[in-house]
């Protein structure tokens, strides 16, 4: 089988060394670690499946960085590592269309899943990065475009879904059945071309499609 190639790009040559050590070590993965500095030579150079990239300091290189990345290659897989101290830049890195977004502090196992996830086509968002986008939802933003894609009822259940709400606690409060609650919720998924809820939460960020404080 062929294996996953990872290219990591971190600015500190120990934490390059220590996620590659703990890649390395599944048959799966062939792993290589560059400075940010090399990184768009290596993309060329290597052609990975799956870059790993960690956010230190500056916030504004790094999203310029990640957005020229995504633009020359758009077809490379994009995990973006971020400090737990630093997790109010989460939702403004998962508008650069990236595949995954994790805190630095996640342990071995997550961070092996998340690459595994991330190559089969799918987005791995770890549950912190997941609060705080349900956070950064909940303050006062620009006009929300939902109106323009869902009727009123497909907006309510998609704040409910966002927040967290299961099927039946959302029935239960819109006193609806749950029957009804699952159609609105394929139909919402339908519109926005998304085949699961974490999508929605993903999507709902990108295209600033609600906000909760009403």
């Amino acid at each position: 089988m062929e294996k996953i190639k990872i290219l990591i790009a971190n600015k500190y040559f120990l934490m390059n060394f220590a996620i590659t050590c703990i890649l390395q070590r599944l048959k799966d993965f062939e792993v290589h670690g560059v400075s940010i500095e090399e990184l768009f030579t290596n993309v060329a150079k290597l052609q990975p499946n799956l870059l790993i990239f960690e956010v230190v300091d500056k916030i504004d290189e790094a999203k310029k960085c990640i957005s020229k990345i995504k633009t020359d290659y758009p077809d490379l897989k994009v995990l973006v590592l971020v400090d737990p101290n630093d997790k109010n830049h989460i939702s403004e890195l998962i508008k650069l269309n990236i595949e995954g977004c994790v805190l630095k502090d996640i342990s071995k196992d997550e961070l092996i899943l998340a690459a595994k996830k991330i190559h089969k086509g799918e987005n791995y968002y770890s549950s912190e990065v997941y609060k705080t986008v349900v956070n950064n939802l909940s303050k006062p933003k620009e006009k929300p475009v939902a109106e323009e894609i869902l009727s009123k009822r497909e907006i309510e259940i998609l704040k409910h879904l966002v927040t967290g709400n299961k099927n039946n606690e959302i029935a239960k409060s819109l006193f609806i059945s749950e029957h009804t609650v699952l159609t609105h919720k394929k139909n919402i998924m339908k519109k926005l071309k998304v085949r699961s809820t974490p999508q929605l939460i993903v999507k709902s960020i990108k295209k600033n499609l609600i906000k909760l404080a009403d």
